[in-house]
């Protein structure tokens, strides 16, 4: 038994562990196995080999990062094949490229105990297969996988074709509930949404099954009232601060929906369900000695004729523009996903270390974690605030982005009401006194505040919201065209206008546009900003039309 371990590959278990050879996959002595999984994700064909990867990767993971998987061209998350090279570099790993998914699993085949077979035809059965392959250290498969595992010897352990077919969603999922709920982790819960019909994008299955974790794609639209109320009751026994991993069916609800849900229930929603290797990134770790240092700039004299901008861009370090060209150029802030500390500080250590003079670094998005802070019950709001700012002062960061969609409907989350209530705001300057100011909004919104008095010799701190929505799909005449007129609306000197960039902008862009403006718009790092509007602060205090 102990010769096969050896040659079959790494083991979960003590005794197999002591008795590996040199030649096992291990992470101690720095080797990784690399595979590229194919572009083909339809659960009707093809999806499995995906299927049995992902999962195979949350086991192989549980304890040493062993395995990490590569990504195909245009993925969400473009970066796995630059984050693979900064990883090997820094943490001296040893790179061993497995070509089929036969030899995947013959190298790792020790961490599994069986497999399960989701229903081609069924959805969700490919969620469910998930949550028992967590449970029982199975991989998940199609049945056009079923032969290469069984020559493995590998167990079936369930096999779901025809258990599910003509059941709705909230049928199934309650039977999965009944069997499975109480065994799964209640620090996480994992929704693999996204594109709907056959097409799945799971690659946040490694975690959920590492974690042992729930999968679904339930609704958290009110209206659709059965697996709302399914779902409503399962958050209930979820931890306090709990993650919702992945993201919402667009064909089924809307992201201020799936948030508001999470935020009801004192949860933080860390998306998307295209987040990759969260498995492999959580157990590499910090460097040794390795401290977070954001860059911090200079403040200039304040100019009385000056308009000052500062440019925020949403999700620019996973899904956007920052290995687009132009980083560096210009003063350019990025958000910073606080439950990244948590899941995979190995990522944000290399985002920090790559990071120029003028790149710098802002808590996203509204809490330790993606909130709404108006849906969250009040008690519980300044705990889950002075999380986050425990979590920015190990990040150096004294920066946070709000965004509150809970008020919206249907798909304005741009345009729609994200104005804050005057106690939110105050949560926010009672609970994070290492947090310096307060960006609010992702279209313009009206939500301005100043910190309570300060003690002498304390420095006011702000939260304002962005005054203008750089839209990908504005050319740079007529974004340049846009601020100009909100500096003539806006007349009084200085005149701070945060400007929110959608992802899809790549700095250059944003360059172009500032090559446009007048002498007298002045573009600072955020950070100085900020301390300029702190101590210049000539906005009138209010939340939507009524004044503080």
């Amino acid at each position: 038994a102990a010769a096969a371990a050896a040659t079959a590959g790494p083991t979960s278990t003590a005794k197999d562990k002591a008795s590996a050879t040199t030649d096992t996959p291990r992470a101690s002595n720095n080797t990784t196995y690399v595979f590229q999984l194919p572009d083909t994700w339809n659960i009707s064909a093809g999806l499995g080999r995906n299927t049995l990867a992902l999962s195979l990767q949350g086991l192989a993971n549980r304890d040493e990062p062993c395995l990490y998987l590569l990504y195909p061209t245009g993925w969400p998350y473009s970066y796995t094949p630059t984050v693979l090279q900064y990883y090997t570099q820094r943490y001296n790993l040893t790179v061993n490229n497995v070509t089929s998914v036969d030899h995947l699993l013959g190298l790792f085949q020790n961490f599994v105990k069986g497999y399960v077979v989701y229903d081609p035809e069924v959805r969700e059965s490919v969620l469910v297969a998930f949550t028992l392959a967590g449970l029982s250290s199975a991989v998940v498969i199609s049945p056009a996988e079923e032969a290469l595992v069984m020559q493995h010897t590998i167990p079936r352990l369930a096999d779901l074709r025809g258990v599910y077919r003509n059941k709705t969603p909230a049928q199934i999922y309650t039977q999965a509930r009944d069997l499975y709920w109480a065994k799964t982790s209640k620090k996480y819960i994992m929704f693999v949404g996204g594109d709907c019909g056959d097409v799945v994008h799971p690659a946040v299955a490694d975690w959920g099954v590492r974690e042992q974790a729930f999968f679904c794609d339930l609704s958290t639209a009110p209206e659709n009232v059965e697996e709302f109320a399914l779902l409503d009751s399962m958050l209930q026994d979820m931890d306090f601060a709990y993650l919702q991993m992945g993201w919402h069916s667009y064909c089924k609800d809307y992201e201020h929906t799936f948030t508001t849900m999470s935020s009801r229930h004192a949860g933080r929603v860390h998306g998307l369900n295209t987040n990759p290797n969260l498995s492999f990134s959580n157990k590499l770790g910090l460097s040794p000695g390795f401290t977070f240092r954001n860059n911090h700039s200079p403040v200039p004299r304040v100019s009385p004729d000056q308009v000052y901008l500062t440019l925020v861009q949403t999700d620019g370090l996973g899904l956007g523009a920052w290995n687009s060209k132009g980083r560096g150029d210009i003063p350019y802030a990025w958000e910073v996903t606080l439950p990244d500390l948590e899941i995979q500080p190995a990522l944000l250590q290399m985002f920090y270390e790559k990071a120029t003079v003028n790149d710098t670094f802002v808590a996203a998005l509204s809490g330790p974690g993606y909130i709404y802070p108006k849906a969250v019950p009040p008690p519980l709001l300044p705990k889950l605030l002075a999380l986050a700012q425990q979590s920015m002062k190990v990040l150096d960061l004294d920066i946070m982005v709000i965004f509150d969609a809970s008020a919206c409907v249907g798909d304005h989350t741009i345009s729609d009401d994200t104005n804050l209530t005057p106690s939110v705001m105050q949560a926010y300057f009672q609970t994070m006194p290492g947090t310096v100011g307060f960006l609010n909004g992702y279209g313009p919104s009206f939500s301005f505040a100043q910190s309570p008095a300060a003690p002498t010799g304390a420095a006011n701190r702000s939260l304002v919201s962005y005054d203008y929505y750089l839209d990908p799909s504005r050319s740079a005449a007529q974004a340049a065209a846009d601020l100009l007129l909100l500096s003539q609306l806006n007349s009084q000197r200085p005149y701070f206008l945060p400007v929110h960039v959608r992802e899809f902008s790549t700095v250059s862009r944003v360059e172009d546009i500032l090559a446009l403006l007048p002498a007298n718009f002045q573009l600072l790092p955020v950070d100085a900003f900020v301390t300029l509007l702190n101590r210049f602060p000539n906005f009138a205090p209010r939340t939507g039309n009524q004044p503080l």
